[in-house]
């Protein structure tokens, strides 16, 4: 064991952290969520007068590509 308690030398292959199953409702969420944060960023931007606010707001919206 080195000085944080871990093994030296082993693998972790066939070792998971979460059920495999879940990762699309994982995405799913962070999909749904992940719009209203932004929205939510732009409004209170808005109302602060904070450009930072929004300009972190922004790459959540894809851009048109023309």
């Amino acid at each position: 064991m080195n000085s944080k308690g871990m093994t030296l030398g082993k693998t972790l292959a066939g070792h998971h952290h979460i059920d495999p199953d879940a990762g699309d409702t994982h995405v799913f969420w962070a999909v749904v969520i992940n719009p209203g944060l932004a929205i939510a960023q732009i409004i209170g931007g808005v109302l602060s007068g904070s450009l930072a606010l929004r300009a972190d707001a922004l790459p959540n919206f894809p851009t048109p590509y023309l």
